[in-house]
């Protein structure tokens, strides 16, 4: 399988630069970690061209796990249960904000699925107790059942029996990672506290990064850069990163402005022969 399944689209999804960044990976990786799970586009590269035995799939958010867990664990009542939503779906408005109370209430990681489908941007938004917040992509229809059902189908074939699921913060999901393992991280940007429930700031993530390096764990990071006219600071040199950069444009079919952006990439252990190279998406 040389194009890996994508059944849950998600706003600032690495699918298109999955198969540049993996030439940054370590060689000969026996667990592949992705504590920031997203679309989890990274992982299913890898296990789609064998580049790790096993696999850890974490995040903070519990419903976005147990997401995952369906789709690769229970795939068959994960694409049927997607698929009665999607049936009863008549259109209007009101539909959405049904599933969306629902889920709320519920927490039902079958309706989180649909709605981040069905969102603006597949772009997930949440309060700081978990419910869900972003509207409804107007005029797109959700992805079809049967197309989602080869996904998740194909998901889980790559990852089922060899995926170990965490929720909970990054770096308690991967306390146990050692130096014969590989970390891809793809955190959300400083102040996005609405993607990542608590947030997670800079001094936070510096902090876990001495410790990975203290640990002797390779890592890769896709972090903040520039984009319509806002850039973040890079990450202190005093940790010792190789620093790249990451450039592409934010349009696509149901993106209709044309942004360009550029992303920083961090690497440990240094590799100098990567330093401020610059790739395109």
């Amino acid at each position: 399988m040389t194009k890996p399944p994508h059944p849950l689209p998600y706003f600032g999804s690495k699918r298109r630069h999955a198969p540049k960044l993996a030439t940054f990976m370590e060689a000969r990786t026996e667990t592949l970690y992705e504590p920031f799970a997203g679309s989890l586009a990274f992982t299913l590269y890898a296990a789609a061209h064998g580049l790790a035995y096993r696999f850890i799939v974490g995040d903070i958010h519990e419903p976005l796990c147990k997401i995952w867990d369906g789709i690769i664990n229970d795939a068959d009542r994960t694409a049927l249960a997607y698929k009665c939503i999607w049936e009863a779906d008549d259109g209007t408005p009101g539909y959405y904000a049904k599933i969306k109370d629902r889920y709320n209430a519920g927490r039902e990681p079958t309706d989180l699925l649909w709605l981040i489908i069905s969102s603006i941007y597949n772009s997930p938004r949440f309060t700081k107790t978990g419910n869900y917040l972003q509207g409804q992509e107007r005029g797109y229809k959700p992805k079809h059942p049967d197309r989602l059902s080869k996904q998740i189908e194909q998901a889980s074939y790559l990852l089922k029996g060899r995926t170990e699921i965490r929720a909970g913060d990054w770096q308690k999901t991967t306390d146990d990672a050692t130096k014969r393992d590989f970390i891809f991280m793809d955190p959300p940007y400083q102040g996005a506290t609405q993607d990542y429930q608590d947030g997670i700031s800079c001094e936070t993530l510096c902090n876990g990064i001495k410790q990975l390096i203290k640990r002797q764990v390779s890592f890769m990071i896709t972090y903040d850069g520039a984009s319509a006219g806002t850039a973040y600071p890079p990450l202190p040199d005093e940790l010792g990163l190789t620093r790249a950069f990451i450039v592409g444009n934010t349009k696509s079919g149901r993106r209709p402005d044309h942004q360009t952006y550029i992303e920083s990439l961090y690497l440990w252990p240094q590799r100098k022969m990567f330093e401020h190279q610059v790739i395109h998406i």
